[in-house]
């Protein structure tokens, strides 16, 4: 039997553990943190507050890979798991110079 201890309950250690699950539905997962979803702790993250994921690569490689596959990951957990906080949200950026100025789009391709 494969056996993972996944260290830390925060979005990184719950979304390894899901990942880990869906490769490997066969192993052991074994979720170790101080605290733990649903925990009020001062410490710990909010139940209330949240996260926001905004990619920021722009090397028109790995970096952008890796924000693709979290971006998919994301998007079903949206869609499939409402129950895990995951959200779709519209957000506008505003920016006292145009686009093109401020530093953000990926050099090879000009967007974002």
């Amino acid at each position: 039997m494969v056996f993972y201890l996944v260290i830390g309950a925060g979005v990184i250690g719950l979304t390894t553990a899901l990942e880990l699950r869906a490769q490997y539905p066969g192993a052991e997962i074994v979720i170790a943190g101080k605290y733990l979803p649903g925990d009020a702790a001062p410490d710990y993250a909010s139940n209330w507050g949240g996260a926001n994921w905004f990619p920021a690569s722009m090397d028109n490689g790995r970096q952008e890979k890796w924000d693709a596959i979290t971006y998919n990951k994301f998007k079903k957990l949206a869609s499939d798991r409402p129950e895990s906080g995951v959200h779709a949200m519209k957000i506008r950026f505003h920016y006292e110079r145009p686009i093109e100025e401020v530093g953000i789009l990926t050099p090879a391709t000009g967007k974002l």
